[in-house]
């Protein structure tokens, strides 16, 4: 697994990848991981989630808007 955090213009980015076997293939967004998103958009965030950009394993990335 990794995690990172970055500082991105007036946002914080964070980033959490795990190298496991990824998201069957029926995966939808918007299952499972709904009350972070709830609580990053209640702050003006957004999230994404899904299978990794490289295919392997499954990603969480998290941005959020610095006060």
């Amino acid at each position: 697994m990794t995690v990172r955090r970055q500082r991105w213009g007036n946002a914080v980015l964070v980033r959490v990848v795990d190298g496991g076997d990824g998201p069957p293939p029926e995966y939808r967004q918007g299952r499972g991981l709904r009350g972070i998103g709830e609580r990053a958009a209640a702050l003006g965030g957004t999230v994404a989630h899904g299978p990794a950009a490289d295919g392997i394993g499954f990603a969480l990335t998290v941005e959020l808007p610095l006060p």
